[in-house]
């Protein structure tokens, strides 16, 4: 995610004020990037890409574009970034907020496609092979309950969710 022109030139200040407006958005102009989220952040001492404190500088720029990087998703909500931060800005909910608009926009990384294919049609992440099933009984493990994906399909069709597994 490198600023360069193509991407400086599609600020949109209607996203900046989206994000600025939604609950405890304000607190987004307290960033002054001292890097402390980055920093502090698991993630982003085991990838060469994911840097929290550029996203949200792309996030305070307006660049909407941010919507689509995969990166976005790398954040595993653990919060560090949040209690080290010397501003009190919540990026973890920002980053939650972000993936949101994300999703509504029909921006979907293909692994998490994937996953919720795999819900929607066996009820779980991935199916139970025969041969899995076999070894729990020769362990002597309970049998894992049937799974029903009738539930999850509602919400996905109701929410528009399929759309995006299409």
């Amino acid at each position: 995610m490198a600023y360069d022109k193509s991407t400086i030139s599609k600020i949109d200040l209607s996203f900046k004020n989206e994000l600025l407006n939604m609950p405890g958005g304000e607190i987004l102009k307290n960033c002054f990037q001292c890097g402390l989220c980055t920093g502090s952040c698991i993630v982003s001492r085991n990838t060469d890409t994911f840097r929290p404190r550029q996203i949200l500088r792309m996030v305070q720029l307006g660049i909407k574009d941010i919507l689509k990087a995969d990166d976005l998703w790398r954040c595993v909500t653990c919060y560090t970034c949040v209690e080290r931060c010397p501003q009190g800005v919540k990026l973890t909910d920002v980053f939650t907020a972000l993936k949101n608009m994300a999703t509504q926009e029909g921006y979907l990384p293909k692994a998490m496609k994937e996953l919720i294919k795999a819900i929607y049609e066996f009820g779980r992440i991935y199916e139970m092979t025969d041969v899995q099933e076999f070894e729990r009984e020769e362990l002597e493990l309970p049998d894992i309950p049937e799974a029903s994906p009738l539930t999850f399909r509602k919400i996905a069709e109701k929410t528009g969710l399929t759309k995006l597994i299409d």
